[in-house]
């Protein structure tokens, strides 16, 4: 009689199963019509039905075996999938439930037909058999829901994590700012345009300004119209103008009178417009640094440079006045000097070799004032930049022999002309080759070359002398600067030759170059010169 009574359940799965295909249709066309489901109507069919198939597996296998009075944990795992897989696809919870819902409804529809196409049975058996598809589906909808609750709950628990967490990276980053703004005594401000308005400004902002706190902060109006010396404010507002494109950063130095004492200030700003989608500037942020102390030192840094560059200027001509008549009674000893004592033919080649050297010193002292104060004149014309080497071989040849050192020149067969001043090329042609000459030990090499490369003229100048330390070469053409330390009373000059060559370079509009593998290992001048033309004539035309 057991077995009798539950044929009709055993019966019933197989005939889902055979009505598979059917039921999936009804229940997607229940979807697509019911107005509360409004997810699927973005899914596929496909999607729609991807969990289906287990669900219902499931419900099947457990009709067959129906009466057992729990529900298996295959049909609550598969219903917590399904209800994962809803929540990712963005369900709300009414509309999972009204899925699952359609979905009981289709198979108790289906589940009707089997009773009606088959024999007459026990009424007690058809209520079971609809019973148990209650507490299945009763199980598969408080599964799933329960899934999307959690996945619900563990999303807003994320979020708040990220809000906590973003939270504290602002308050951290607005902290640093606040330390920076604090170590640095930065005022940082942002104004309305459009509404001439102030939406903040940080305390040290008050501070520099002298604005009272109370008063809240300034518009841009107002800070210039009551801060902003009036001499100032036509170059700032130009300034400002400059700065409305985007990406273009705002720079001004200016000065302020500060609002609680009238104080006058010198203050650097610092800042960017934002603009709105037509391409109008509708906000300013920006920084304000007083630099009163910073200008006055570097009033006092120029200040004390005028007033070296006097002292210069003057002490080289204080110099100058006596040397003319000590060279002078050194060219009258001369003339009477074979009938002058043998010591006093040695006192006269002292005197006329000092004098000179002192005469090149002057000179040096006196160019370096006159490039301080901009008074050099280029006298420019078009001429052989071989002329110049040749001149400064001639001034160094006799040192360069007096060191036993040799000097080999490499001159091109063409001329290169340039269009520079012939005398201060000269100039700097003798004092690149003076330099080696005097720090290349005796029995050493010295090699100038000359070469035209393109559109410039290249004079290099290269010794096997005592090197420079890689620390000292970017100092090289400072004034007062020398190598080698330890042995510089050896060596005469007051380090001011390359500082000249750099200027007069430059003011010719080419570039010097230095370098060294370092001590012991020689040195390499690379001087560059545009060239004028290029032309074979010994005499062109400018």
């Amino acid at each position: 009689m057991k077995a009798r009574r539950t044929e009709p359940l055993r019966k019933l799965p197989a005939y889902l199963e055979q009505k598979r295909g059917l039921i999936a249709q009804r229940w997607l066309a229940a979807i697509r019509a019911d107005p509360v489901i409004e997810q699927s109507r973005r899914l596929t069919p496909e999607q729609l039905v991807d969990d289906l198939p287990g669900i219902y597996e499931e419900i099947c296998e457990e009709l067959k075996i129906a009466g057992r009075g729990r529900i298996p944990i295959r049909i609550e795992r598969d219903a917590r999938q399904h209800g994962r897989y809803r929540w990712m696809q963005g369900y709300r919870l009414d509309e999972l439930f009204r899925e699952l819902d359609l979905l009981r409804k289709c198979v108790r529809e289906a589940t009707a037909e089997f009773f009606l196409e088959s024999p007459p049975r026990s009424k007690k058996l058809e209520a079971r058999a609809y019973q148990t598809i209650e507490e299945l589906f009763s199980a598969t909808l408080h599964s799933a829901i329960g899934q999307l609750l959690k996945e619900q709950d563990q999303r807003v628990a994320d979020l708040l994590r990220e809000r906590d967490r973003a939270l504290a990276a602002q308050q951290e980053s607005e902290e640093r700012l606040r330390m920076a703004a604090a170590a640095t005594e930065l005022g940082i401000f942002e104004w309305k345009l459009a509404e001439k308005s102030a939406v903040w400004e940080n305390v040290w902002m008050y501070r520099i300004t002298g604005q009272p706190p109370e008063n809240g902060p300034m518009s841009g109006e107002e800070f210039t119209q009551t801060v902003v010396h009036p001499d100032d404010v036509v170059q700032l507002e130009e300034q400002f103008n400059e700065g409305k494109i985007p990406g273009r950063q705002v720079h001004a130095t200016f000065r302020i009178f500060r609002k609680s004492d009238r104080a006058l200030r010198v203050v650097e700003m610092c800042g960017r417009f934002r603009f709105v989608d037509d391409g109008i500037a509708n906000c300013f942020i920006g920084t304000l640094a007083d630099i009163t102390e910073r200008k006055q030192v570097e009033d006092a840094r120029q200040e004390a440079d005028r007033h070296k560059d006097v002292f210069l200027a003057t002490l080289a001509h204080e110099l100058r006045n006596p040397l003319t008549p000590i060279r002078n009674g050194a060219q009258v000893m001369k003339q009477y000097l074979p009938s002058l004592p043998p010591q006093v033919q040695s006192v006269q080649a002292v005197i006329e070799r000092q004098s000179r050297y002192l005469t090149d010193l002057v000179d040096d002292l006196l160019d370096v004032s006159r490039i301080a104060t901009g008074k050099i004149k280029l006298k420019r014309s078009i001429f052989d930049l071989k002329e110049a080497v040749a001149q400064a071989i001639e001034i160094g040849l006799p040192l360069a022999e007096a060191r036993r050192l040799r000097l080999t020149v490499h001159l091109p067969d063409e001329a290169v002309f340039v269009n520079g001043d012939p005398t201060r090329l000269t100039q700097v042609m003798s004092n690149l080759l003076d330099n080696a000459i005097k720090y290349t030990r005796a029995g050493g090499d010295v090699r100038l070359t000359v070469q035209a490369e393109g559109d410039a003229a290249m004079v290099s100048v290269e010794d096997t002398g005592i090197g420079i330390p890689a620390d000292e070469l970017p100092h090289l053409f400072d004034l007062f600067v020398q190598v080698d330390p330890m042995t510089r009373r050896s060596r005469s000059g007051l380090g001011i030759g390359l500082s000249i060559v750099h200027s007069v370079v430059e003011m010719h509009g080419g570039g010097i170059a230095v370098t060294s593998a370092g001590p012991g290992q020689g040195s390499h001048s690379r001087c560059v010169c545009l060239l004028r033309q290029r032309l074979r004539s010994t005499n062109p035309n400018p």
